[in-house]
Parts: structure tokens; C-alpha cells; sequence
């Protein structure tokens, strides 16, 4: 099996947070609202991860970022079971969100309907963590 390292940003405004639904056949988790990110690519540290993702799926600039959170989870990938490492950060962001290839769908979900949304399972372990859930 193999093992993927993730950088993820959590990004909140005014009691919501910037959640996608990723485009099918896309990643593990489908059909679920996630945080931006992806995964670190060969010479990467998580950071630039992070920033790259996060202008890649949303088209936000990252301009500060702090990890909060850690967890792992195995799951069906694309074509086989993956071990995943997700990292995730508070992101500072500038710019107009927009959808992409990646998350054709994009929105603010406020902190309150967390339980009412579908949601991948590392998003429900950060929230779970955070208080939120």
C-alpha cells in the first residue's frame, strides 16, 4: 500500500468555512465537501504544498499559514487502497475564490451546518477536534 502526504488549508470567513466537492474520479472521498488541498509533490515541503494547492483548487493566495491539525486515514484512491497523511493548516488567504477542474463546486459553509453536510472524513476529524462538531 502505498502512503500519500497532503497538505490541506482550512480557510474561514466570518463563521464559515471554504469547503469543495470534487470533480468525479477525483481523489478518495467522493461525493463529499472537503477542505482545498492535495497532495505534496518530490521536493515539496508542506508549505508549498499548501499554497500551491490552495491557488490550484480555489484560486486563493495563500499568505499565511499555521498547522492545526494532523491525521491519517486508508481509503479507496483512484485505483487502489492508499494510505493518506493529511496535514492541514489555518490559512491566511487573498483573492476571489473560484471553482476549478479540481472542485467544480465551491461554497462557505457556516460552522452550523457542518452536521448537515456531507463531508469527508479527515474534514469530520479536524471539525471534531476544533470544537465544531
Amino acid at each position: 500500500m502505498r502512503t500519500r502526504i497532503v497538505s490541506v488549508g482550512l480557510i474561514e470567513k466570518d463563521g464559515k468555512i471554504l469547503m469543495g466537492n470534487k470533480a468525479p474520479g477525483r481523489g478518495p472521498y467522493p461525493g463529499t465537501w472537503r477542505l482545498p488541498g492535495g497532495g505534496v509533490e518530490e521536493g515539496e515541503t508542506l508549505e508549498q504544498a499548501l499554497v500551491r494547492e490552495v491557488k490550484e483548487e480555489v484560486g486563493l493566495d495563500v499568505i499565511n499559514s499555521e498547522m492545526v491539525f494532523e491525521c491519517e486515514d486508508i481509503t479507496q484512491g483512484n485505483e487502489e487502497m492508499m494510505h493518506y497523511k493529511f496535514n492541514i493548516f489555518k490559512a491566511e488567504v487573498e483573492g476571489k475564490e473560484n471553482h476549478s477542474d479540481e472542485f467544480p463546486k465551491i461554497k462557505w459553509i457556516d460552522k452550523n451546518d457542518l452536521t448537515k453536510t456531507k463531508l469527508a472524513k479527515p474534514s469530520i476529524m479536524l471539525f471534531e477536534h476544533l470544537g465544531y462538531m
